[in-house]
């Protein structure tokens, strides 16, 4: 046994079937987080008798005799017709699961689903998923329908490739940028798309609109531009690529040395933002540019503390950081007492920071700064950082 007195489990299936208290007795303190506590009624009573602290988000009694079958999944994780579970298996996905056109009733042989993510599954298999504990959006589709990735780009090969009267399903957008796309062939084949959003070359809208479900929003790329999918960053590489006149589907971006590649843009269509620095909005003035809004981008001068085990903050950072101090993700931060409360309010921001120690004259405005962080402790000067003799434990399937 450990010297340790306390001890946190963190899992996605707990099993406490089997659990002995002579085995736990040592510990002061036990923490147990989990998607699905299994127990009995003797487990039940053995846990009531130990110091135990319990966050599940599911329970299921099941008899110490019953074998089961756990299958635990970190990210995406796809399911079709080959696929069977095994009687008496125990499912939990932390991610997205794709439950494929040809799968009826996917989760027959599960004691039970856990789901921490998206479901996406035709229409039909979605009233058969009741008994799914589901932490997440479901997404349905059409049944039917051939699934395509979410967002989905039809080439000039496309045409070869489809079926005869295929109906096909992207969940989040299709592109058809390519004006070489042999739309008749198309047409032919009796294909047929089901998106949300269609993002679309002028040239191929008037003949592709008719293989389109008719609830698509359309976004149409003017005759003669080149697209540039995402955010958009103007260099001499980016020049070469797209020509004088580009459509941008996210923001549009200056960097301080991309001023004399703006002559080279003649006209410019972007569904986001532009941002770029002051002194270059006259000349981007000259671009017959179509845009939501332009953000101009300050030149700061911030300290960043990220990521570090400990950090100070006095005046002497303070003052050489006159746009202010950004801590993420730190354990312990150090606040001296020279830093007066009015430039903690006005300079510093923390964000999940585990532990903010400071002077009992600061302590209110560092609560008011900070954001998904630990305790603010009194005290920041000759602090001697608090131990955590803890035992943690993290698994997929944990048996007590």
């Amino acid at each position: 046994m450990s010297d340790q007195k306390k001890i946190v489990i963190n899992c996605d299936i707990c099993d406490a079937r089997k659990v002995k208290k002579e085995n736990w007795d040592a510990y002061e303190q036990i923490k147990i987080n989990t998607d699905l506590l299994l127990m009995d009624e003797s487990s039940k009573s053995v846990l009531n008798q130990l110091p135990v602290s319990i966050n599940a988000d599911q329970a299921l009694e099941l008899d110490n005799s019953e074998k089961i079958n756990p299958i635990t999944q970190n990210g995406s994780y796809e399911l079709n017709g080959n696929d069977i579970f095994p009687p008496n298996t125990i499912l939990c996905v932390n991610g997205r699961i794709t439950i494929s056109p040809d799968v009826k009733d996917p989760f027959k042989n599960t004691l039970k689903t856990l789901i921490n993510g998206v479901i996406s599954c035709p229409e039909s298999v979605s009233k058969s998923l009741q008994n799914v504990h589901l932490n997440g959006p479901m997404l349905c589709y059409p049944d039917g329908c051939t699934l395509l990735s979410p967002s989905f780009t039809i080439d000039r090969f496309f045409p070869v490739r489809a079926l005869k009267d295929a109906k096909y399903y992207a969940e989040h957008r299709i592109l058809m940028t390519d004006i070489s796309i042999d739309i008749g062939r198309l047409i032919e084949k009796n294909v047929h798309f089901i998106t949300r959003n269609l993002i679309i070359a002028e040239e191929l809208l008037e003949s592709a609109i008719p293989l389109f479900d008719e609830r698509a929003e359309i976004k149409v790329i003017p005759a003669g531009y080149s697209f540039a999918d995402g955010d958009a960053t103007l260099n001499e590489t980016f020049l070469i690529k797209h020509g004088k006149k580009i459509y941008v589907s996210g923001n549009f971006i200056l960097q301080e040395d991309s001023l004399p590649f703006l002559s080279g843009v003649e006209e410019l269509y972007v569904d986001q933002n532009v941002r770029l620095y002051e002194n270059q909005l006259e000349a981007f003035r000259k671009i017959k540019a179509v845009y939501r809004d332009i953000i101009f981008i300050k030149k700061r001068k911030t300290a960043f503390f990220a990521n570090k085990d400990t950090a100070t903050i006095d005046t002497a950072i303070l003052e050489a950081s006159p746009d202010g101090i950004f801590c993420e993700n730190c354990r312990n931060i150090f606040i001296k007492k020279d830093v007066a409360a009015g430039q903690i309010l006005e300079k510093i921001n923390f964000s999940n920071c585990e532990r903010i120690f400071c002077s009992p004259q600061q302590r209110s405005a560092v609560e008011a700064v900070s954001v998904n962080g630990g305790p603010v402790i009194d005290g920041s000067e000759d602090i001697e950082l608090p131990v955590d003799d803890s035992r943690i434990i993290n698994s997929d399937y944990y048996i007590l």
